[in-house]
């Protein structure tokens, strides 16, 4: 659309969703209108989702933003203040509602630059998630009051970023800023397994705000152990979580592929016949059978992995220990 006068622009997009969707519904495919023609067609395969996947559309004019809210499934903006982007929001679903459509199931995106500073910047940011974590976690947490279901973090050209290691190091400090809650007033749509403070280089966590969570997969721990995730790094393969163990269970002897170090928290762990005490230290090294642990009045720890899996490998079985644990 290079060529397309900007005047015809907002004409051409609206008969292309038109022209899209009856490509994805039923055959036989007909369609005619100004820009687009399709004679009776057979056209596959079909979208699996139906009637037809999300269609998000960006805008920034007001008749941009009334067409989103007439004819897309959602709305997704970028490259503006925080302010400014959920002003546009309003303006989409202002639209929606004029045309009857259901507010509620349209879907919200913002694509966020992500450029992370020291210092926080002062006066009017450019930008939404420019300036210091602190700042771009502000910003994240009134686009979660404002009802924005994704946030995309494009940090291609954040300074520092010069390889895999250093992309994910970013990637994680977004997404710690993405389901943190406040401890004082918690946003309504961003929920996780973790509560966090982010300044300057620091992850202040405070685990009394978090949920204990089921462990599912982290541990492959069954029968009522909990777990609390405080801190994942994906580029140095190690995971740091809290570990609460229900009265009288028993880890039998087992391995995993990575090593670990435990702080008892709460409670008595017996390590292989020896009582652990809140400040005693266990460390497990990898691939080496060790055990068991037997928490006879319930126990929580602390406990750090570093390596490719925190999976529990029990003899016969990997998924967890024996039923009667």
């Amino acid at each position: 659309m290079n060529d397309v006068p900007f005047r015809e622009r907002g004409r051409i997009e609206e008969k292309a969703i038109e022209a899209l969707k009856a490509v994805w519904g039923p055959d036989p495919v007909e369609y005619s209108g100004r820009y687009f023609k399709i004679p009776p067609s057979m056209i596959g395969p079909k979208p699996f989702q139906k009637p037809h996947p999300p269609i998000l559309v960006g805008a920034f004019a007001p008749r941009a933003l009334d067409r989103a809210g007439r004819l897309a499934d959602g709305f997704t903006g970028c490259c503006a203040p925080v302010d400014a982007l959920i002003s546009m929001m309003g303006s989409v679903k202002e639209a929606a509602r004029a045309k009857g459509r259901d507010v509620d199931a349209m879907r919200f995106g913002h694509a966020l630059p992500g450029d992370a500073h020291r210092e926080p910047r002062r006066g009017e940011r450019p930008a939404v998630a420019v300036g210091s974590w602190d700042q771009i976690r502000d910003d994240a947490r009134k686009m979660a009051e404002a009802g924005v279901d994704e946030a995309f973090f494009d940090i291609a050209f954040q300074p520092g970023v010069d390889g895999l290691d250093s992309y994910l190091r970013y990637m994680e400090r977004f997404r710690i800023i993405l389901e943190a809650r406040s401890r004082s007033d918690p946003p309504p749509h961003i929920t996780g397994a973790r509560s966090s403070t982010l300044s300057g280089n620091l992850t202040r966590i405070h685990p009394a705000d978090l949920q204990w969570q089921d462990d599912v997969d982290l541990l492959t721990l069954r029968n009522g152990v909990q777990v609390k995730v405080l801190n994942r790094d994906p580029a140095n393969h190690q995971t740091d979580m809290l570990v609460k163990f229900p009265p009288g269970y028993v880890e039998p002897e087992h391995t995993h592929d990575s090593t670990h170090a435990i702080i008892v928290v709460e409670g008595v762990q017996v390590a292989e016949g020896e009582a652990m005490r809140p400040g005693d230290y266990v460390f497990g090294p990898a691939n080496v059978p060790h055990g068991p642990f037997e928490y006879p009045e319930g126990c929580v720890v602390f406990a750090s992995f570093h390596g490719h899996s925190s999976r529990h490998q029990y003899e016969g079985s990997p998924a967890g220990p024996p039923a009667e644990a």
